[in-house]
C-alpha cells in the first residue's frame, strides 16, 4: 500500500449563505456558523494544486483497475503484508 501526503494550506468551509476560510494549522472544530447558515461541504486547498491533482489522478487509475470481488481474499494479503513487515 502506497501512501501520498498532501500538505494542506487552508480549509474552506462552505456554506448556504456565503465560506469561510481557515488555516489548516489551527484546530478544525467543524462547522458551526449560525450567519453563514446551513453547512453544505469542506474544500481542503492544497500547497500544490498540481500535486494534489495527480494523486487524484492516480488514486482513480488504480480504482479502475481493480477487479472486483475477492474482498476477503484482499484483506487476506494486507494482513499477510502487515504481519511480514513486523517480523522484519
Amino acid at each position: 500500500m502506497k501512501q501520498k501526503v498532501v500538505s494542506i494550506e487552508s480549509i474552506t468551509e462552505v456554506f448556504e449563505n456565503g465560506s469561510q476560510i481557515k488555516c489548516a494549522k489551527h484546530d478544525f472544530c467543524g462547522p458551526n456558523n449560525q450567519e453563514l447558515r446551513n453547512y453544505i461541504r469542506t474544500d481542503l486547498n492544497p500547497v500544490d494544486p498540481g500535486g494534489y491533482q495527480r494523486v487524484l489522478e492516480e488514486e482513480k487509475e488504480m480504482r479502475a483497475n481493480a477487479k472486483e470481488g475477492g474482498f476477503e481474499e484482499h484483506i487476506a494479503e494486507l494482513r499477510a503484508g502487515i504481519y511480514e513487515e513486523e517480523c522484519r
